[in-house]
């Protein structure tokens, strides 16, 4: 007798099919009472959660701040393929849902602080740019690797990646090492870390509770690394770079708008944004009342909202200010609050 072996595509499917099939079932014993992050990221999982939730749609969890605990909605913003993390292996995962806290959280936190990171070898070394700062005026020296670095012509010499005196000035525009991507995926104290050489981080770093500390226990431990993209600034290199985020602010590309300072490569619009602009194609950033923002903590106090696009022509990140304007001169240095995405996968 002749033995079929299931394709992986096949058993895939098949194992969608279940956790679809469990899903349902546990949220009909329920009345479609979703009662814990874990039957809803059972859903999300399963391959099918579009038939069970739609754009627009909320999860409430909450949001504890010095034991003050807040309701803590999450809007589901669409659905999309994600490539996910699971035990450090990349997994395709279909029609996630993507959530978005409705909110913002209740700290102003900087997106990157001043990279004034002194240098002090005598000569410059491979892969840095150096600048010389007069206390008025920051000067790119223009040294290559192996030359004297002048430091009696200066009151200070900085190092850096880029050949800008941005970073230095400004703190830096790239997500993947800016410290609201550190604070996003960190619980506790003590998390904070350089990102790279020049990395300098807040004076008060070392107290600072990371953001999954005031977050459902169980949305925590859910959450998986999903792929994300970000286009780095023309003076950063104009890459397009991926990191792996649990949670992570959206671009001007996902809330279903365009600009010549923000990169479409940042990801696709989310149907969420897309009905909240009445627009089935992407739109011009501007002022929309509906895009504002509230604190968790102080639910008649709109917030500027940190999003994670460079503006890709200069120093800037993108933010939505508190009368709905989105705007690409947010300075990295400059500290607002985060709304984050994640995927319930």
């Amino acid at each position: 007798m002749p033995v079929n072996f299931l394709t992986e595509e096949t058993g895939q499917a098949i194992l969608q099919n279940l956790r679809l099939g469990n899903a349902y079932k546990k949220a009909w014993l329920k009345q479609w009472e979703i009662d814990s992050w874990d039957m809803a990221f059972e859903i999300g999982r399963s391959g099918a959660a579009d038939k069970v939730f739609n754009p627009g749609d909320q999860l409430i969890g909450t949001y504890t701040i010095n034991g003050t605990v807040y309701p803590c909605p999450w809007d589901i913003l669409g659905f999309q393929d994600k490539y996910v993390l699971v035990n450090n292996v990349p997994k395709l995962y279909k029609n996630v849902p993507i959530i978005q806290m409705h909110y913002t959280g209740h700290e102003n936190v900087v997106f990157d602080p001043s990279e004034t990171y002194e240098a002090t070898e005598a000569t410059a070394q491979e892969g840095f740019h150096y600048c010389g700062y007069d206390g008025t005026n920051y000067t790119m020296l223009g040294l290559s690797a192996g030359d004297s670095i002048p430091y009696s012509s200066y009151t200070k010499v900085y190092k850096t990646l880029y050949n800008s005196v941005n970073a230095i000035r400004y703190g830096n525009s790239e997500w993947r090492y800016s410290w609201m991507r550190q604070y996003l995926h960190a619980e506790g104290t003590g998390w904070a870390a350089k990102q790279h050489e020049c990395d300098v981080l807040p004076n008060n770093a070392e107290n600072v509770l990371g953001f999954m500390s005031y977050l459902d226990a169980d949305l925590v431990r859910n959450l998986h690394p999903v792929k994300v993209f970000t286009k780095q600034a023309t003076y950063t290199g104009s890459e397009l770079i991926e990191t792996w985020d649990k949670l992570y602010p959206l671009s001007v590309s996902e809330m279903n708008m365009q600009n010549g300072g923000a990169s479409a490569d940042d990801g696709e619009p989310l149907e969420y944004y897309k009905q909240l602009l009445e627009s089935e194609t992407k739109i011009n950033t501007g002022t929309y009342p509906a895009l504002i923002k509230y604190a968790i903590n102080n639910q008649t106090a709109a917030q500027f909202v940190r999003l994670r696009s460079a503006n890709v022509g200069n120093y800037s990140v993108w933010l939505v200010y508190s009368s709905g304007n989105v705007i690409g001169s947010g300075t990295p240095y400059g500290a607002y609050r985060p709304a984050p995405a994640c995927a319930l996968v």
